[in-house]
């Protein structure tokens, strides 16, 4: 399994986002404005913007980005045409690679950026560094695609399994709470008409009776 040593530049093409004024966004309008809070899904509020750009600062659905401020990490954009803020870098794959090899190569090489970062140390990704650092990848196209099938069905499955383990949590909640009301209805109930009581007056005559 042969594997090729490259400079992640040549590679890939960072391409930066671009930065907005605050005047400039828009709570309507012709775009979206992706933010790094955003893609990571801990921000549902959207800017917008009618300013139309050159074509590189668009993102479109597929597209690979790749957060570099707050929330580090490789996204692929889901949805439609969109502008990406200057926190984000476009990530366009060359010929060498597969897009989503790509994908999971910027996700473990995060991840290891993020294992060297300790307590409040503020970690900073510039693109000269990004485009400067060295990988191993391998050296077939073919090969690519296949490692990078198996890792996407994976995650897959630890995504549904996610999904299972929420959803089983909410209906235990749910029933939980639903017991704990039953109970509460159980013990502050009257005794039900309908029941059988004991008569006193009645019981009292027949043990007078058998005197």
């Amino acid at each position: 399994m042969e594997l090729k040593k490259y400079k992640l530049g040549d590679l890939c093409t960072f391409i930066n986002g671009r930065a907005y004024l605050q005047p400039e966004l828009q709570n309507f309008g012709k775009y979206k404005i992706v933010r790094v809070g955003n893609l990571s899904g801990g921000n549902n509020s959207w800017y917008y913007s009618d300013m139309e750009l050159e074509p590189t600062k668009y993102c479109a659905k597929g597209d690979l980005l790749y957060a570099w401020a707050c929330n580090f990490g490789p996204y692929i954009w889901e949805g439609d045409k969109t502008i990406y803020h200057y926190h984000i870098w476009k990530v366009i794959n060359s010929e060498q690679i597969d897009k989503m090899y790509l994908y999971y190569l910027l996700k473990f090489m995060t991840n290891s950026f993020m294992g060297c970062v300790h307590g409040s140390t503020m970690l900073h990704i510039t693109k000269e560094n990004m485009e400067s650092m060295e990988v191993r990848i391998h050296a077939s196209i073919e090969e690519q695609c296949r490692i990078a099938t198996i890792l996407n069905k994976l995650d897959c499955k630890i995504e549904l399994n996610r999904q299972i383990n929420d959803n089983l949590r909410a209906s235990r909640a749910q029933s939980q709470m639903q017991f704990e009301l039953c109970r509460g209805a159980a013990v502050n109930a009257d005794i039900s008409p309908n029941l059988p009581t004991l008569d006193h007056s009645l019981r009292g005559a027949e043990v007078r009776r058998a005197a």
